[in-house]
């Protein structure tokens, strides 16, 4: 496994995806801050590409970015960093903040000049040290952690706490923003998980401006906007209704007697808003929604070539890129294969290559300037949203990509089920300990289907897999899985058809070992602590359970 193969040339071809040539005027351009520049150049940081090298877990971020927290060694110890990487700046994305009057740029970049910006005229805002873009088209801004500082919902978690410290907090939060936008600085997202307290003097410091407009007039309708998504976003048990007022108050007060406008009318417009924000997702998931459990870490080992969960990172074979995650030279080179492999720790796991030939594919990505996924990091997604929801199903160990030409790349994904899962359908035709066991398990059955739709997902209706769930023994008791990450697509609204589809789906692959009174438990375990069976419901269900 520590064999290193050496990456194949990439097509003589016209690559559109290959670096600039020699001849062409290079995109590669590192701006460093002054004060932090004789720093970072002593330890080797004064290039885009030693930036992006930069190991750490991941801790956000999209399909085309993320950011991931760094650690650099000084005399004082190590120093934490976050850095924001982008894998492809599409033109969308460029065109976008050329409107906003940036300039043709990346996300990255937008945000640095606007921490500049901040950093002008005195107000807090996280401290960049570097931002740039590389030659193959990748872009990056490198910002110094807020030491002493915590997010809004941690301290406001904090039981040690006074009253009067909370006043403070509701002060300062309210003046804070105020001078903001008396400055002519709109934040573009004034949500809790982006507010950042000093624990000490509760300085407030907002986080997360790739998206802030140029400087200018704040209108009242983004100041409303504002409040209302920090209303929104902080749970009712945080905060009582005074120190909302407080903050809001405060704020208010801030303002000249020119602009200031009517208390009761702003009060008002902040709840309304705030009620038609709460209704969305991305809200209810801020607001600690119980359905969220699990926050996975990842951590770069090469680039997207191999992202590993910080506890295998220790044990991956030197250097990163080596069978059997990637093809030898004797390997098969098409198609998507199955390996098992061993785990440190003594388990098995599952290791699913995939070689991909999709040059339209990539092409047609590039031209609507978003980045193309291989079928593995498509896979790695699915898991990610089904850990994090802590749904039943495999959990994601790694994976990676690595594009070799115009047209081929090829991917992996590494899970922790092991070899020996069982389908659902043959594990029912076993006999039970006893009738009581048989039920138990067939609730189970239901509740594993739930637990999908509550990941906000659903089965794919292109996959030709007939096994939705497996049973896996390999931790010594039964655990109903979701199958494999293949069988999964993504689904913001799931409507009644959805979950009608995904409960025939898994009717129908147990149907030759199971009674209608076993699909009738599946269908009851499934309506679990809902209240019973929706009337719309009951027509459906019961063909379901006949067929």
């Amino acid at each position: 496994m520590s064999l290193n193969l050496p990456l194949p040339p990439l097509s003589s071809a016209a690559d559109l995806f290959a670096p600039a040539p020699a001849n062409r005027r290079p995109r590669c351009r590192v701006t460093l801050h002054p004060r932090y520049a004789a720093w970072l150049r002593k330890a080797g940081l004064d290039s885009a590409e030693a930036i992006l090298e930069l190991t750490g877990e991941i801790v956000g971020g999209h399909p085309d970015r993320h950011v991931s927290r760094v650690e650099l060694p000084t005399s004082a110890g190590m120093r934490v960093l976050f850095l924001k990487r982008e894998h492809t700046v599409g033109w969308r994305v460029r065109l976008k903040n050329y409107r906003a009057g940036f300039g043709w740029v990346s996300r990255c970049e937008r945000e640095a000049t606007t921490l500049q910006s901040l950093e002008a005229c005195g107000l807090p805002g996280p401290q960049w040290l570097a931002y740039g873009t590389s030659d193959d088209g990748r872009a990056f801004l490198l910002v110094d952690a807020l030491a002493g500082s915590v997010d809004l919902k941690t301290m406001l978690k904090d039981n040690r706490l006074s009253e009067s410290d909370r006043r403070k907090l509701a002060t300062s939060l309210g003046r804070s923003l105020a001078e903001l936008h008396a400055t002519g600085f709109a934040p573009p997202d004034f949500s809790a998980k982006h507010v950042f307290v000093d624990r000490g003097s509760a300085r407030v410091t907002l986080v997360d401006w790739q998206s802030a407009p140029q400087p200018g007039l704040v209108a009242i309708a983004q100041r409303v906007h504002g409040f209302a998504l920090l209303h929104a976003t902080i749970p009712e048990n945080q905060a009582s209704p005074r120190e909302r007022l407080r903050a809001l108050r405060e704020y208010l007060r801030a303002l000249s007697a020119e602009c200031r406008p009517n208390w009761k009318d702003v009060v008002r417009a902040v709840q309304k808003a705030s009620k038609r924000f709460g209704r969305s997702s991305s809200v209810r998931d801020q607001n600690g929604d119980a359905r969220i459990a699990n926050d996975l870490r990842l951590v770069w080992l090469a680039g997207e070539a191999v992202c590993v969960v910080p506890e295998l990172v220790k044990q991956w074979p030197s250097p990163p890129i080596a069978p059997p995650f990637y093809p030898g030279p004797s390997d098969s080179k098409s198609g998507p294969s199955d390996h098992y492999i061993g785990l440190p720790d003594g388990r098995t796991a599952t290791l699913t290559r995939h070689t991909t030939l999709a040059p339209f594919g990539r092409l047609l990505a590039r031209l609507r300037g978003r980045s193309w996924r291989s079928p593995a990091a498509v896979a790695a997604r699915i898991l990610f949203q089904l850990q994090r929801f802590d749904a039943p199903a495999p959990r994601l160990l790694a994976f990676g990509q690595r594009l070799l030409s115009p047209g081929r790349a090829d991917s992996f994904v590494l899970t922790d089920q092991s070899p020996g899962a069982v389908p659902l359908a043959d594990w029912l035709a076993r006999p039970f300990p006893g009738p009581l066991d048989r039920f138990l398990f067939l609730r189970r059955c239901g509740r594993t289907l739930r637990a999908l739709h509550d990941a906000e997902a659903r089965f794919s209706r292109t996959s030709s897999c007939l096994e939705p769930l497996v049973v896996d023994t390999a931790g010594g008791e039964e655990v109903i899985l979701i199958n494999a990450p293949e069988t999964v697509e993504r689904a913001r609204r799931l409507t009644d058809r959805d979950r009608f589809a995904d409960m025939q789906r898994v009717l129908y692959a147990v149907h030759d070992t199971t009674t209608k009174a076993d699909r009738l438990r599946v269908v009851l375990g499934y309506l679990d602590d809902t209240g019973g069976l929706p009337k719309r419901w009951r027509r459906a269900v019961a063909k379901l359970i006949r067929n």
